[in-house]
């Protein structure tokens, strides 16, 4: 399944340092379209915030830029794998053995 998904950041303010103090929601739409007419809508409406996009390098995220009059970033195209009850069961029993859990017997 795909979803493409717009960060929205609420009072975002130019120092990096306190990036990961600032508020923000993801939200997730079936089409890109959808995506980015949500971003637009949400950007004229508050064009006087900003927000924050990676700083990439090489494909690589080396950081993250202000970015004045958007304050929603994105659409990024979110890839979800699916997976059957029976190897989600699998990977769950296997993190409850690495968090010490034991089954009631």
């Amino acid at each position: 399944m795909t979803t493409w998904m717009v960060r929205v950041w609420y009072n975002a303010y130019d120092d990096e340092d306190f990036i990961d103090e600032m508020p923000s929601t993801e939200y997730h739409f079936q089409t890109k379209e959808e995506a980015l007419a949500f971003k637009k809508a949400f950007n004229e409406k508050f064009w006087n915030h900003g927000g924050w996009e990676p700083r990439l390098r090489g494909g690589v995220i080396v950081g993250h830029q202000y970015v004045a009059s958007s304050p929603a970033e994105g659409p990024y195209e979110y890839i979800i794998p699916t997976f059957s009850v029976e190897e989600t069961l699998n990977a769950a029993y296997v993190g409850a053995e690495i968090w010490g859990m034991e089954e009631e017997e």
